[in-house]
């Protein structure tokens, strides 16, 4: 096999694998999310190269199939999530020989990949955050000029909404 048949791109193996249901079912929690922001991304990227080094790059793992965990570790998750988390995912996913040592390319490829997926994972939540604050604010901005237009203030002190009565143009709380 060649080096340049592994894989394309990192983005087109990313597409294929949003593809696919269970594939794309896997996310950060937000506990890894942390340990990623705690860690920083080059001590992650050296987790994930001893873990591919040690549990994928042999060419023969005598548990195969059950070497990576579910949870526990971020880069076990992107693992998971990109198919790289045993040689039976490797060969049908990327055509990578089972019983054949991975080339120190490969593995840095694999790395790349997995390294891929967190980032974006980590882009998506802050996405996804910007975009729920966003939203609040909006939701916040309409409450408001529909308190006014039925007499509802939201007391500021107890954050709860009351009739008003309007005298002299200043709402009161009851």
């Amino acid at each position: 096999m060649k080096d340049s048949d592994f894989m394309q791109t990192i983005e087109q193996a990313l597409l294929k694998l949003e593809k696919s249901k269970f594939r794309s079912s896997f996310k950060l929690k937000e506990k890894d999310r942390e340990y990623v922001k705690n860690k920083g991304m080059d001590t992650v990227r050296s987790h994930a190269r001893d873990f591919v080094r040690d549990r994928l790059a042999p060419s023969f793992i005598a548990n195969d199939g059950k070497q990576t965990p579910m949870r526990g570790h971020p880069v076990f998750i992107a693992q998971h999530a990109t198919a790289c988390c045993c040689r039976g995912c490797l060969n049908k996913w990327y055509r990578i020989p089972k019983n054949v040592e991975l080339t120190p390319a490969q593995q840095e490829k694999i790395v790349n990949l997995l390294m891929a997926w967190i980032e974006k994972q980590n882009n998506k939540n802050n996405d996804v955050e910007k975009y729920t604050y966003r939203m609040i604010g909006v939701f916040f901005v309409l409450l408001q000029y529909i308190c006014k237009w039925c007499h509802i203030l939201v007391c500021r002190e107890t954050n709860t909404a009351q009739i008003c009565t309007v005298v002299s143009f200043t709402p009161v709380c009851h």
